[in-house]
């Protein structure tokens, strides 16, 4: 493998580039091998065969030294063909989110205002999240009590039906898409006339773990 190793950094010093970027994606069934990207064009098979072979070796200490619990990573390695080495990194996927908040004073012809007000109804609330196209608004709760989804949905025409289409109507107003991609997640609350949502855009981001092998002639796996 010491021998490979020299001969692939010296063939691609033809690149003329001081750092050569191969990337693969991986997810729950390991490293996609056989679809990587790379800033440089028409590598040869046999090069990447090669450098496949050298990187599988560290597979398990890249995946082994991540902090994330996500099944989806990207390992980058960085090849110096004229300082004779390749570095390995390894990046997770992080979840974050991008918080929002909007609030509305319900108008004079709202349904929910005024069932409010004949009901003497202090507070309704509720919850939603979705992503990759599907989306879910939880129980409506009635101070205090709990509408399940499936009372609502199979009651046309009730009032709490009505209550929940104003309720995504205003959700899908602000916030429409949120059940989209990386999707979102939120809680809903009318209370004195006012209703407010309490908003949070899901991100996902592939971020460095940190943690890299430098490899050299000197200290390469030889093949088993």
């Amino acid at each position: 493998m010491k021998n490979k190793f020299v001969q692939v950094l010296n063939f691609l010093r033809a690149y003329k580039k001081d750092v050569i970027l191969i990337g693969f994606y991986s997810d729950y069934d390991g490293a996609q091998w056989n679809d990587p990207y790379t800033n440089v064009r028409q590598l040869p098979s046999t090069i990447l065969d090669i450098i496949v072979k050298i990187v599988e070796k560290y597979e398990d200490d890249l995946y082994q030294n991540t902090s994330s619990d996500s099944d989806y990573h990207e390992i980058k390695v960085l090849i110096y063909p004229f300082e004779q080495k390749i570095v390995l990194n390894i990046f997770q996927e992080e979840y974050g989110g991008e918080d929002s908040y909007f609030e509305k004073n319900l108008p004079e012809d709202s349904f929910i205002l005024n069932y409010m007000k004949e009901n003497d109804v202090k507070k309704i609330t509720t919850k939603y999240n979705g992503s990759g196209d599907d989306g879910h608004i939880g129980d409506i709760v009635i101070d205090g009590k709990e509408y399940p989804e499936a009372k609502y949905w199979g009651e046309p025409g009730s009032d709490v039906e009505k209550v929940f289409n104003e309720i995504y109507r205003y959700l899908e107003s602000e916030y429409g898409g949120w059940e989209n991609d990386n999707g979102a997640n939120g809680n809903i609350l009318i209370e004195d006339g006012i209703l407010t949502i309490e908003h949070e855009w899901v991100t996902i981001d592939m971020v460095d773990s940190g943690y890299e092998i430098i490899l050299t002639k000197d200290n390469v796996k030889d093949e088993e």
